[in-house]
């Protein structure tokens, strides 16, 4: 990535894909093979990404799905491949495959699969959203347009679904990135490193004694609320070993108290993580222009009761959260879409609302919250 910055500037993948500079991106694995003089790209008569992969071994098309494909930095605004990006990297036109857009049909399974199975009629492979987060967000069971999502694991992803992309210095700055959904609109969001942080201080407390999440959230309520932050995006925390000793070292680098016990660590995780999502939130507002009315946490982290509320308090708006297997459920409801089940996907929505229970947090203290938000900031500029 920093080579390819070097040479054409750290504005010019994000100017033409609006997709946010991220050193795993595809384009930057493909200037790393393209400079390095790999042979693949000699040998290789199509680039599959790993869901396109799959979909290859189970029909014999390949095609590249339009949301994993608008996550690798090479679309362009029309959501085709980008000639000035394939020409930057230094790579043939003819390696990258057709985009196929979720809900169209690849082909149908192989005969020979058909067999094994014991199949006696044609099974269909569809086009769902093969990037994870796009299937999550497909399930939202959302009863208006006006509103965020948070898809909640081990990496956050918090944003709103817009009709078109947003491409200028804020969004830039801010980190946000346009992917696409579904429906072929956009995914304007920005990750936030989310349960990564406490998942590696709790693999470090199993060595001495396994605990379970129920006693993490437990030993945190016990635990003095905002006694320090951190800044969960800083580059510090992206090695996942010896996470305890992290937090501590920025708790006393920035003047703040140390925390100690399980707890108290857990505390600072879980409230640096709710600042963290105000933060994004409060971005999301400015570059939509409007107020924002609801928050829903899909994924594994909507289990989170404490999480939740704490996100509602912070944010000072309704959090509802579920359902939890996000990315399984609207992989399948795209499916069922393409099949002609249901018709659109309001009809979608409508089904999953009426099939996974949901939890409903309403904001508590969100004065307080928001005057220990601004010694967040402060801490975060110290920084």
């Amino acid at each position: 990535m920093l080579a390819f910055h070097k040479k054409y500037g750290h504005r010019a993948a994000f100017d033409t894909t609006g997709i946010a500079n991220m050193d795993f991106n595809t384009t930057y694995q493909l200037y790393e093979m393209a400079q390095s003089g790999d042979p693949q790209l000699e040998i290789a008569d199509k680039l599959l990404l790993m869901p396109d992969l799959l979909s290859y071994m189970l029909c014999g098309k390949a095609s590249c799905e339009f949301t994993h494909a608008s996550t690798t930095q090479m679309l362009d605004r029309e959501g085709e491949w980008s000639k000035e990006i394939i020409d930057m990297i230094g790579i043939d036109e003819s390696l990258l495959p057709e985009i196929q857009m979720s809900g169209e049909k690849k082909a149908d399974l192989h005969t020979h699969i058909q067999q094994e199975m014991g199949l006696s009629y044609s099974v269909p492979v569809y086009c769902v959203g093969s990037h994870d987060t796009a299937s999550a967000v497909a399930s939202v069971p959302a009863m208006t347009d006006n509103y965020a999502f948070l898809s909640s694991g081990t990496w956050s992803l918090l944003g709103i679904v817009r009709g078109d992309a947003i491409i200028n210095d804020t969004v830039f700055s801010g980190s946000f990135s346009n992917e696409g959904t579904i429906s072929g609109k956009v995914r304007l969001l920005t990750n936030i490193m989310g349960m990564w942080i406490i998942q590696n201080c709790k693999r470090q407390w199993d060595v001495d004694e396994k605990i379970s999440w129920d006693d993490v959230v437990d030993m945190c309520k016990s635990a003095p609320a905002f006694q320090s932050f951190i800044d969960v995006r800083d580059s510090a925390f992206f090695d996942g070993d010896n996470m305890v000793e992290k937090i501590q070292r920025y708790c006393k680098d920035t003047g703040q108290n140390v925390p100690q016990t399980r707890g108290e660590i857990a505390r600072v995780v879980y409230e640096s993580l709710a600042m963290c999502y105000k933060e994004a939130f409060e971005g999301l507002e400015k570059l939509k222009g409007d107020r924002i009315d609801v928050l829903h946490v899909v994924g594994g982290g909507a289990n989170n009761k404490l999480l939740n509320q704490m996100s509602a308090n912070a944010l000072n708006r309704e959090v509802i959260a579920g359902p939890t297997e996000a990315t399984a459920i609207g992989n399948l409801m795209v499916q069922v879409m393409a099949s002609g089940e249901i018709a659109d996907i309001s009809a979608m929505r409508q089904v999953i609302r009426s099939s996974f229970e949901v939890e409903t947090y309403e904001p508590q203290s969100a004065q307080l919250w928001q005057a220990q938000y601004g010694r967040f900031a402060k801490i975060k500029e110290s920084v």
